[in-house]
């Protein structure tokens, strides 16, 4: 199975990405992240999540102390 990367359509061909490849015909494929997007997406996310968490610590949680008691 050939795996595209679902962000900049480069195909991996063995240990090589490539930006230019020839499918044969009903060649299955399947999709997932080149290096290059993948490192960038993974940035992307840190940031976005290292963001998110400090954003939730100044927010005031409402009802914590009822969670010590729900069963």
């Amino acid at each position: 199975m050939t795996k595209i990367c679902c962000v900049c359509q480069r195909v991996e061909d063995g240990p090589h990405w490539r930006e230019e490849y020839q499918f044969a015909p009903g060649e299955r494929i399947t999709h997932g992240y080149c290096p290059l997007c993948f490192d960038v997406v993974m940035a992307d996310l840190t940031e976005y999540v290292e963001n998110r968490h400090r954003l939730d610590s100044r927010l005031p949680v409402a009802g914590r102390e009822d969670l010590a008691t729900c069963d």
